[in-house]
Formats: C-alpha cells, sequence, structure tokens
C-alpha cells in the first residue's frame, strides 16, 4: 500500500469535500457593496449574515488545533480506511461517491459547496415584528375559548372570526440567500425546477391552476422564478367533497371569505449575484430590495459602520420592535399562560371533586406575572458583529435593553484578587436590587396560603394530612427565618455587589482521592476552586452566618422530632473552627477522620474587611488574598475599567490540566492503553485508549476566550469577546 503523510491527507479530503482550503487572504468588505446588508432595508426587523465563509475555513485549517488532530495515529487510519473505501467504491464512504458519481448530484454538490464558500444571510423586512403580535393574539383568542373544553366552541369561534382580523396577520418578506460565483449553475438549476413545476403541476388536474402563477423574472439583477398563489387556485370544490362526514361544510367558505384578496408569493433565484429564496405577499417586493434604504442606514448599525474597515465575519441585528414582539408573545403573562390552560384541563377533569379554594389559581398566576412585570425592563434589540484579528476574532454585542442586574458603573476590584494565571475567572457585579427578594417573599407567601389548604382536601388520607400540617406549623417558620436571614443579614452585607469565581491548576494532589476508587500510580491533581464575595459589612455577613448555623440547629431538632430514626442521636451540625492567621479572619472545616476524602482537602472561609474567599486549599487562599495584576487578557481586561462582568477561559490549559485524569481514567477503566475502547468493524478501525489520550492531547491547541461586558448606550450593555487562536 502505498505510504502516504496523515495530515497531508486529511487537509486535501477535508479540502476537496468542502472546496474551502483554497489558499486566500481576507480583506475588509465593502459593507454597502459586497454583501447583503444593502439588500435588507433599513427597517428589517431580523438579520443574520454569515461572511468571509471561505477565508473562515482556510483560518482553521491552518491553526494548531487543526494540524494537531491532522497528526493524530488513529484520524490518519481512519483517513486510510476512507481512502480505500473511496477507491474501491466499498462501505459507507463508497456509497457516497456512487452517489456523487451521477452527473445530476455532481452538479448540486457543486453548487451548494459554491452556496457555503463565501456569503450567507437571512432577514425579515420590518412587518415581522407585526405579524408576531397579531398572530400571539389570535392564539390567546383561541386559547381562552379551548378552556371551555368545548370543541364545538373553537369552530363557532372560526365561523364568527371577522376577516379584518386575518388581514392583521401581514406575511413579512423573509430572505434566505447565498452568494455565488458560479451563475452559469444557477441558471441552469432555475432552468431544471421550472420544468418539473411547469410539468409537474401541469398534469395533474387540480394543480393546473397552480401553473398560471408561475413567472419567470428576467432583468438586470438576474433570472428568477415567481410562484404567486391567491385563493382562487386552490380547488375549493374538491376541498368540499373530501371533508369527512362530521366536518362542517361551512369551513371552505370560511377560509375562501378570509383569505380573500390574499396572496403569497415564492420566489427563487439570482439578485445580484445571490442566489435567493424569498417568501412575500408581493412579487415587487423581492424586486425592489436593495433598492430602498438599506439596513446600514438604521442607527443601531452604527458600531458595525464605525468597524467596516475590520474584515467583518458576521452581522447579526435584532430589532426593538421585534425584541418587544417576542417579549409581548413569548414571556408576558408566562405563568398564566404556562400553567392556566392545564390547572383548567384539571379542574375540568376533577369536577366536583376538585379541591375547593384552588379555583382562584388562574387569578393569582396573573397576579404573579403582574408581580414579576413591574421589574423586568421595555425589551429592545441588539446588535452584533464579529471581525477577523491578526491571533484570532473578536466579537462585539451592543445589547440595547436596559441592564435591571449587572452593575456597570465601578470597576470590578475583585480582580485583584483572582490570582495573576488563573485557567478560568468569571466576575461580575450585580445591582442592588432588594425589590426582587421582597417580590419573591410576596409570591411565596401567595403559595403558602395554597398549601394552608391541602391538609383540609378530603382526599388526602389520616397520616398524610397530620404530616402536612407538621411540616406547615413546624417547617415553614424555619423557611421563614431563612428568608429574614438572607434578606435582612446576608444581602445588606454583599450590597456591593462583587462575586467571583477562579479555577487554577491544583496545590493538592493525592494518589486516591476517594476509598472507593482504585489507586493511580501518579499523584492526581484537583484544580484549586475558589469563590470571592464583596463585603460592604463583614460584621453583618459574620453574624447571618450564626443566625444560619443557629437555623440549621433548630432544622435537625425538628428532624429528629418528626423522624426519630433518621439522624443519630450524637450528631450536630459541624460549626467551622476558628483558626489563627495573619491573613484574614480563617474559619476552617476540617475533613472528619471516617470521610474517604483525603485529609489534605481544608474547606474554608476568610473574611477581610472588603471579600470573603471560600477554597479548601490553604495555598490558593494565600495567593487569592495577596492583591495581585492579571498576567491574562491583556489589553482587554483593562484595570481601573467600569465594567459589570469578565470571564476568562483558557481551554489548551485546562485540556493539559485534566490529560492526567483522562489517562488515568483509560488505565484504571479500560485496562491499558493498548487495549480497544472501540473494537474494529469492517468500515472502522479500532479505537484505542492511547488514540483517545492522543485525541485528547491535541485540543491543548484550543486557545483562550476572554470576554468584558461595559455600559452601554440608554442603561443597555456593551460586550467584547476576544477569542485568540495559536
Amino acid at each position: 500500500m502505498t505510504r502516504f503523510r496523515t495530515g497531508g491527507v486529511l487537509r486535501s479530503i477535508l479540502g476537496l469535500s468542502l472546496t474551502l482550503c483554497l489558499t486566500c487572504s481576507g480583506s475588509a468588505l465593502d459593507l454597502a457593496k459586497d454583501t447583503a446588508l444593502r439588500l435588507a432595508p433599513e427597517d428589517s426587523d431580523i438579520f443574520v449574515g454569515a461572511m468571509q465563509l471561505q477565508e473562515q475555513w482556510h483560518r482553521f485549517t491552518a491553526s494548531k488545533l487543526y494540524r494537531n488532530l491532522a497528526e493524530v495515529p488513529c484520524v490518519g487510519r481512519l483517513v486510510e480506511a476512507g481512502r480505500e473505501q473511496w477507491e474501491n467504491r466499498e462501505g459507507q464512504v463508497g456509497q457516497v461517491r456512487q452517489m456523487i458519481d451521477n452527473p445530476n448530484v455532481e452538479s448540486l454538490i457543486k453548487l451548494v459547496q459554491d452556496m457555503v464558500s463565501n456569503e450567507t444571510f437571512f432577514f425579515t423586512d420590518g412587518q415581522a415584528s407585526q405579524a408576531v403580535i397579531a398572530i400571539n393574539s389570535l392564539g390567546d383568542e383561541i386559547r381562552a375559548i379551548s378552556r371551555s373544553g368545548n370543541p364545538q366552541a373553537i369552530l363557532e369561534y372560526f365561523l364568527q372570526l371577522p376577516k379584518s382580523e386575518i388581514d392583521e396577520i401581514v406575511i413579512p418578506t423573509t430572505v434566505v440567500g447565498f452568494k455565488v460565483q458560479d451563475q452559469e449553475r444557477v441558471l441552469g438549476k432555475l432552468d431544471e425546477l421550472e420544468g418539473i413545476l411547469r410539468f409537474g403541476m401541469g398534469s395533474v388536474p387540480t394543480m393546473q391552476g397552480f401553473v398560471e402563477g408561475l413567472e419567470r423574472v428576467e432583468d438586470s439583477r438576474g433570472v428568477r422564478i415567481a410562484w404567486t398563489i391567491i385563493p382562487e387556485m386552490i380547488p375549493w370544490e374538491q376541498l368540499r367533497r373530501n371533508l369527512p362526514p362530521n366536518a362542517s361544510g361551512e369551513i371552505p367558505e370560511k377560509l375562501q371569505e378570509l383569505l380573500a384578496d390574499r396572496q403569497i408569493c415564492l420566489t427563487i433565484g439570482q439578485l445580484d449575484g445571490y442566489l435567493v429564496f424569498a417568501l412575500s405577499e408581493d412579487v415587487e417586493a423581492i424586486t425592489d430590495l436593495g433598492k430602498q434604504s438599506s439596513l446600514l442606514s438604521n442607527p443601531d448599525l452604527s458600531p458595525v459602520v464605525a468597524n467596516a474597515s475590520q474584515e467583518i465575519t458576521s452581522v447579526t441585528y435584532v430589532s426593538d420592535a421585534y425584541a418587544d414582539a417576542y417579549f409581548q408573545s413569548q414571556l408576558k403573562d408566562f405563568f398564566a399562560r404556562q400553567f392556566g390552560d392545564q390547572f383548567q384541563a384539571m379542574e375540568r377533569l376533577a369536577g366536583d371533586s376538585f379541591p375547593k379554594g384552588f379555583d382562584s389559581i388562574p387569578e393569582d398566576l396573573a397576579w404573579i406575572d403582574e408581580q414579576i412585570e413591574e421589574l423586568v425592563p421595555n425589551f429592545q434589540g441588539q446588535t452584533t458583529f464579529s471581525y477577523f484579528t491578526e491571533t484570532g476574532s473578536e466579537v462585539w454585542n451592543y445589547a440595547r435593553t436596559e441592564n435591571v442586574v449587572f452593575d456597570a458603573s465601578k470597576p470590578l476590584d475583585v480582580l485583584e484578587h483572582v490570582g495573576g494565571d488563573p485557567i478560568a475567572l468569571l466576575a461580575f457585579r450585580l445591582q442592588d436590587r432588594p425589590e426582587f427578594f421582597a417580590t419573591a417573599r410576596r409570591i411565596v407567601r401567595k403559595v403558602k396560603s395554597y398549601l394552608d389548604m391541602v391538609p383540609d382536601m378530603e382526599s388526602l388520607s389520616d397520616s398524610t394530612r397530620e404530616a402536612w400540617r407538621a411540616g406547615l406549623d413546624r417547617g415553614w417558620p424555619l423557611l421563614a427565618q431563612l428568608a429574614d436571614i438572607w434578606e435582612n443579614q446576608f444581602l445588606p452585607s454583599i450590597k456591593d455587589g462583587q462575586h467571583a469565581w477562579v479555577l487554577r491548576e491544583g496545590s493538592l494532589s493525592s494518589n486516591q482521592w476517594y476509598k472507593g476508587m482504585p489507586p493511580s500510580e501518579k499523584p492526581l491533581a484537583i484544580p484549586d476552586i475558589a469563590t470571592i464575595t464583596g463585603l460592604s459589612d463583614k460584621v453583618a455577613m459574620s453574624n447571618a452566618w450564626s443566625s444560619l448555623f443557629e437555623l440549621l440547629d433548630s432544622a435537625l431538632e425538628l428532624v429528629r422530632e418528626l423522624e426519630p430514626d433518621k439522624v443519630p442521636t450524637d450528631f450536630s451540625i459541624p460549626r467551622p473552627k476558628p483558626v489563627e492567621s495573619e491573613l484574614a479572619e480563617k474559619y476552617t472545616l476540617p475533613i472528619p477522620e471516617d470521610c474517604p476524602v483525603p485529609q489534605s482537602l481544608t474547606p474554608q472561609v476568610l473574611l477581610t474587611d472588603r471579600f470573603m474567599f471560600s477554597s479548601f486549599s490553604d495555598q490558593h487562599s494565600a495567593s487569592l488574598i495577596k492583591s495581585q495584576n492579571l498576567n491574562i487578557a491583556k489589553g482587554v481586561v483593562k484595570p481601573g475599567q467600569a465594567q459589570s462582568s469578565v470571564s476568562y477561559i483558557d481551554l489548551g490549559r485546562l485540556v493539559q490540566f485534566v490529560k492526567p485524569w483522562i489517562a488515568y481514567a483509560i488505565e484504571s477503566g479500560n485496562g491499558g492503553m493498548d487495549r480497544d475502547l472501540v473494537e474494529a468493524q469492517a468500515s472502522m478501525p479500532a479505537l484505542k485508549g492511547s488514540d483517545v489520550l492522543d485525541l485528547w492531547s491535541a485540543l491543548e491547541a484550543a486557545g483562550q476566550l476572554v470576554s468584558v461586558t461595559t455600559q452601554g448606550e440608554n442603561s443597555g450593555s456593551v460586550t467584547r469577546t476576544v477569542i485568540t487562536q495559536p
């Protein structure tokens, strides 16, 4: 057998299959001339576009991650097996070749390759938000009628439905498109499609009317097939004859009435170098695309226009109108919509046996929605775009909805205590919103009023009824105390709002982290994980913990009283032990001697005047308390910058750190690296434990990701995400 270079063959096969591995250099696009943004109207509700697809693939194949994967031996064996099947026309790969060898299929595949090699897009005009609201309004009416449980009521509603309500449901102009280079191939496929449609529909008597709606449009912008469908084309008489015997004969007449003067136009074909698939109520709407003010004229696209000199790779836009329409249709009155119908269905099924007092649930669900809605800002849209950088790519997101959760008004000084070089971190500052918890308490009290009625249900046994009463009488006050502790002690102590989660390479290792696991030949390190919380009042935090442990003691006594055999008599809630420390006020919770976890783990909490640290490693805690500058994401995470959140992960380092655990799992679970994890099959080589480890090792070149969110205009937010690839 001819020898081959694994990496070269893998790159050749993938490159041939996608025709995206051609050597090319990215360049800044003229957004107004070279992208589909010029076709989308200024008032578009949605736009999603991906540009420079060939260059994106080329950059991936040039990355270290791709090269690492290409040089993995098992990948080479898989590629070789596929090549043999291709050459011998055997197996699944051989079946694919036989299909591709069909000239018609081969031509279609080349067209698809062309379609995904440059630019793809999707957009709707400004009527999409109106359509969502109208459809949702109609849906609400139907759901309200369906709650009666009477199918005839829905039919009566339909037969009395005014045409004006249907006329409000306007079909938005919706376009999906692909930039293609080979326009002759597009034209050939259009000719084939037109012939199939005209012959296929023309040969069926009931479909012959639809042929009249087909139109071939040829102009300076290309050739398109436009198919306009109007109600008169529908074989209504045959529809009447085919109705089930128990169906109302008035349905076709009502449909004709509701659809009168309406039409739908389907368009496929060429438009300024794009292959487009479009849906609209007017064929002229497609022809007019690009002749009016484009989406680039919309002020919401100004961040994209300001970065037009960059090598833009994607643009996503959602209008304020559509975001609000989505909220109105999906999130507004959420509880009433999601649970109201189910409740009424249960009530109908239960009949007279339905518990008394529960009939007010629908009204209370609506009340809950009203309580939550007072805290929810007006939904607005967002603009997102990405572009190439020398080391990877950047993504910018401009969210226009007012941020009522995160606070971007001040720097995150908690970043001075996440260590200089973590593997991963998440830091953020929350707004001080006591009204959120107050609303939650009001809702819980409402739920409590229904729980109080449960013991009175006649269907319950005496023992169950007594258990409910005991739980409510003794357990509920403890929950109320917990809420008081959180609201009056914990929340005031953390008004600063800063929180962080940090992960780094472990400072603790063991050959056997749990007595039930097989010992490892080499020590295995666990990652150091810590949380950091900003403190506004250290004394209040200490008091809150004391109150919490007293509450846990009361809960334990309640369990002993209700279930005497469930808790050992000598058990008590362990208390953190104060430990002398020059660094901070320190408390530890030592691992009991009979615990299967090694004693080296030391859960601990340290309090300074500014922060509370929690971890299980003395070394990690000491390094976090010491203030130090970040050595990661320089130029992206800026010291002293006002920001609401920062997130970071080094995927390569994380993969590298976990690698010994992967090796341990293979050795202990599979019995060795050289044993097969997956046995060889007729068309698939065997997969050994060492192969899995090689694949995992290749991922060490996965790169890093860092994301920073700052204050945007009108209380919105701006998030910058930087992706770095080796």
